[in-house]
């Protein structure tokens, strides 16, 4: 019987910059699913974040 390697995953997320948040919006065509906020999406992507790396 073979071991199999623990294969790691990899994630990627997105990170915008204030001045980069407004263009966005105005951007997306689905803008209103979005955070209201620069700063409501900054912390929802730092408890994103947080709990990827507690998954280890």
């Amino acid at each position: 019987m073979t071991r199999r390697k623990k294969q790691r995953t990899v994630i990627g997320i997105a990170w915008y910059r204030p001045e980069e948040w407004s263009a966005l919006k105005e951007f997306c065509e689905d803008w209103e699913t979005m955070d209201t906020s620069y700063d409501d999406w900054k912390r929802q992507r730092n408890r994103l974040a947080q709990c990827f790396r507690s998954r280890k």
